[in-house]
């Protein structure tokens, strides 16, 4: 257990921890969809995968800067010339874009054990959402405008009764979480991605 703390490489090495074992491609594959890896055109590290259900493809599976990768080639197979339009890249923990209807469900992974900043983290996905609706705009997939559906994936620390506020705010603001019964669940429900 890591204990006491002023953050840093601790709060990241348990974060990096919980984002690994928090994987919804596991949990597709669990549950019966192929996954197929889309190779990278930059030779990032991160990966990204075609979905599918019975030989359907249904979405692509990505993480961190593959998002980029994907939103051009989608901007391709439209003729469009869309460009990043933001000051700063956003690079979600995970995120699936759902092909049949155009929503891009982005994931947060966030995990503590002991109070720090990702506190106030949790407070700042107005921003956040607004920041991938700019980044979307123009992009279609199916002849549907992408739209942003945001959730998080928290580890079991945010049962906490200090974690209530926040979470009927997320809830008001329809930001959808899934929060781990017990330090060893890692069932990750796919209606969070809407499937």
């Amino acid at each position: 257990m890591i204990e006491g703390g002023t953050g840093g490489s601790r709060t990241t090495e348990h974060g990096d921890w919980f984002e690994y074992n928090a994987d919804l491609g596991a949990a597709l594959k669990s549950l019966g969809f192929e996954l197929k890896e889309i190779p990278s055109r930059k030779g990032s590290k991160t990966k990204a995968y075609e979905v599918s259900k019975e030989r359907v493809v249904i979405g692509i599976l990505l993480s961190k800067s593959r998002l980029y990768d994907v939103l051009t080639r989608i901007s391709e197979d439209n003729s469009t010339n869309w460009s990043n339009p933001l000051s700063a890249s956003l690079w979600p923990d995970e995120a699936f874009l759902n092909t049949r209807d155009g929503t891009l469900h982005i994931l947060e992974k966030k995990a503590m054990k002991v109070a720090g900043s990702v506190d106030e983290k949790l407070q700042t996905f107005p921003f956040k959402i607004e920041q991938y609706e700019r980044l979307v705009e123009g992009l279609e997939v199916n002849a549907k405008q992408i739209k942003i559906h945001y959730a998080y994936i928290l580890s079991f620390w945010f049962q906490k009764p200090q974690y209530k506020d926040v979470l009927n705010y997320m809830t008001r603001h329809g930001v959808e979480y899934w929060i781990q019964e017990t330090k060893d669940d890692w069932n990750l429900p796919i209606s969070i991605i809407g499937l």
